[in-house]
């Protein structure tokens, strides 16, 4: 995606806008590539990579769908063990261009 697409990263979008990214994400330590915001991913393995979809600083979500998510793995881009993944739980992916690496959060207090 050219940096001139970064509308398509934006959190506000309309009826007419570039929609959802769908990833059929199989196998462990497996890389992703996102083109918009809101990215739905079936995964039954476990991301290490995120291919950014522009060379600047931005924030995915990415939404899992599948019964029993592999979430994530620290390594390749994404920074340290981050939250474990839910089914429908949205998860928040902050690139930090400077270190080029995601940052993963929920916004979700899953603390028990």
């Amino acid at each position: 995606m050219s940096d001139l697409d970064f509308q398509k990263l934006s959190s506000v979008q309309s009826s007419t806008s570039f929609g959802r990214t769908h990833i059929t994400a199989v196998g462990a330590g497996i890389t992703i590539a996102p083109e918009t915001f809101l990215t739905i991913i079936s995964n039954i393995g476990t991301i290490a990579t995120i291919t950014p979809p522009i060379d600047a600083d931005h924030m995915l979500c990415l939404v899992f769908n599948a019964g029993s998510p592999g979430g994530f793995i620290a390594g390749g881009n994404i920074n340290a063990a981050p939250v474990t993944a839910s089914t429908g739980i949205p998860l928040f992916a902050v690139y930090d261009r400077a270190s080029k690496l995601y940052h993963v959060g929920s916004t979700v207090d899953d603390q028990t």
